[in-house]
């Protein structure tokens, strides 16, 4: 066991001031231990018996959260740990293990009132490391909540970035298979003889359906019944492809008075080329707009997390938009409203 002196304990920065004969009488009031490696000096919730000088060895501070073991950080020699003056924690909020075979010299906590009387230098040192411990504490507790925030906001900005993320995945693959079946429908569409004049007054009735105000929004049942009449049409007109027609057509607004009214403009032979390459085109716009909005929202996600976390801005004062600043807040806390229950 290493014979602590004054001289000794007057090297730690802490106590360099402290009279000799104070840390003398602390030397004689003290208990010197040694602890074997793995060992427990204490454990959380345990009752703290004193003030501990680390003479030799590692002391490794952490504590358990459920299965999850967290480490705080370890007590090296001349560390000063345990109970110090005017402290209010009488039990260990963390456990103490020995990392590395341990002596140490420990104050009682039952003395600590003679040492505060008889000993002002000492006492004031002690009470020095105890405010440096809260410091610390405190600012390793901020640096936690804020790695735990920043964790949070982390996981919703990856979900938000990863539904349209894979929304253009997923269009992208379907929109390449899609391109692959146009080649079928544009040859029955070439073949097509039909005046200019025609082509026209077909483009002007496909564009003035797609110009009609926005639809109402649909139940399930409402848009079935649609479809299978919108179907029952197509099939009446020995239109191919009927029912994926039906489906695509009630999306963009189409009508069985509309499907008339084609086929009072295109011969009963073109009739079917030319609904299908519309139903194509239609198909490929909806793609496309897709994956534009998709995009968007990326970018959107994207400009509201450099605008929230000021990059690309130096650190001077500067006038803020507050309106924009809400709305980039609330871009960036969206999954955060999409989980809120209104009452």
């Amino acid at each position: 066991m290493q014979t602590v002196t004054t001289e000794w304990l007057q090297s730690i920065d802490a106590l360099k001031d402290v009279p000799a004969d104070q840390l003398q009488w602390w030397l004689n009031n003290s208990v010197h231990q040694e602890f074997p490696e793995d060992s427990f000096l204490f454990k959380t919730g345990e009752p703290i018996t004193g003030t501990h000088v680390v003479v030799k060895g590692r002391i490794r501070l952490f504590v358990q959260q459920k299965t999850n073991t967290r480490k705080i950080g370890y007590f090296e020699v001349k560390d000063i740990l345990g109970y110090l003056p005017f402290s209010r924690g009488t039990v260990s909020s963390a456990n103490g293990q020995v990392d590395e075979a341990l002596q140490i010299m420990t104050f009682p906590v039952a003395k600590m009132k003679d040492l505060i009387i008889q000993h002002y230098e000492l006492t004031q040192a002690l009470v020095h490391i105890m405010t440096s411990r809260v410091r610390d504490f405190t600012t390793m507790q901020q640096q936690n909540e804020k790695m735990m925030a920043l964790g949070k906001l982390s996981a919703g900005l990856a979900h938000e970035l990863n539904n349209p993320a894979s929304a253009i995945v997923r269009g992208s693959i379907s929109l390449k298979k899609h391109l692959q079946l146009v080649p079928e429908t544009f040859k029955k569409v070439i073949a097509i003889k039909m005046s200019a004049d025609d082509v026209d007054k077909v483009n002007d009735k496909m564009f003035s359906v797609l110009a009609r105000p926005e639809k109402p929004i649909l139940t399930l049942m409402q848009r079935t019944a649609l479809e299978d009449d919108l179907a029952e049409c197509l099939e009446g007109l020995a239109v191919e492809n009927s029912q994926e027609l039906a489906e695509n057509f009630i999306e963009f607004g189409f009508t069985c008075n509309d499907m008339d009214e084609f086929s009072e403009l295109v011969p009963p032979a073109y009739l079917s080329p030319v609904l299908n390459w519309i139903n194509n085109n239609l198909v490929t716009e909806k793609m496309v707009n897709d994956l534009q909005d998709a995009s968007q929202r990326i970018e959107k996600l994207v400009t509201a997390i450099k605008n929230f976390t000021h990059m690309d801005r130096d650190h001077d004062k500067e006038y803020a938009d507050i309106h924009g600043g809400i709305k980039n807040t609330l871009t960036m806390l969206g999954y955060k409203l999409k989980k809120t229950t209104w009452s």
